[in-house]
């Protein structure tokens, strides 16, 4: 992915210029995740403000993104700033498990890609390790935490790893938020799931999993990859 980059009508993000690299991952979720008119929209753990910054195009709600490592949220603030929707973005420099409802208020559209590796071995580098791993804030806490700023008509858009999808799919049921919609996501058809994509609600739509393969077989993105992040990515 060396030269591919973002470009948001005329705002480019470079991956060179960023303090964390751009994951395919979260461009999948940026580009799947959805809602009919959300009001306010909140991205918890924004990194550098991409998830941020693909909702900005496509909805006109005030988005809060939240990051509680200082470098890679100050770099989500001059990507607001440079694009197109910067009324509309405001990075927040904080850990969200301390976010009031009260004092912050509630959205519809909460949006997350949290740590992958919570039980893997960690790098020793705080900025990567918060990224990467649970030292920030751990799946219960996630849920804890969106079930504490959601609206009662509000949508949950989260990727996690299967494990982890599964485990957050039992939680939130049990809370009266069902699995709407799923997109599995493999490295190449026939390989085994990679990441899940869920979209969660209080309405049940039964909606069978979807799959998406992030690469063909001359190891180029495929086809469907590109067809979902086309308005975002360009391919060079």
């Amino acid at each position: 992915m060396g030269r591919d980059y973002f470009r948001f009508r005329q705002f480019e993000i470079r991956q060179e210029h960023c303090a964390m690299k751009v994951s395919s991952l979260a461009c999948i979720l940026g580009a799947w995740a959805r809602h009919p008119a959300p009001r306010r929209i909140l991205d918890i753990g924004t990194g550098t403000g991409l998830l941020a910054l693909m909702l900005a195009q496509r909805y006109e709600a005030p988005i809060d993104a939240v990051e509680i490592e200082a470098g890679a949220c100050f770099q989500a603030g001059q990507n607001f700033i440079r694009s197109p929707w910067a009324g509309r973005l405001r990075a927040i420099w904080a850990d969200i498990r301390h976010f009031d409802p009260e004092d912050h208020g509630r959205y519809d559209f909460i949006v997350s890609n949290p740590p992958f590796f919570s039980r893997q071995q960690k790098s020793g580098v705080l900025r990567s390790d918060l990224a990467r791993h649970d030292l920030g804030l751990n799946l219960s806490e996630l849920v804890a935490t969106v079930l504490r700023l959601l609206t009662s008509d509000g949508l949950f858009a989260v990727l996690l790893p299967p494990a982890e999808s599964r485990r957050i799919t039992d939680i939130l049921a049990g809370h009266e938020l069902a699995l709407s919609e799923s997109l599995l996501i493999r490295h190449r058809k026939g390989a085994a799931v990679k990441a899940v994509a869920g979209l969660f609600g209080r309405t049940v739509a039964n909606t069978p999993p979807q799959e998406l393969s992030l690469y063909g077989g001359d190891e180029t993105y495929s086809p469907e990859y590109r067809t979902l992040t086309g308005k975002y990515y360009l391919f060079e």
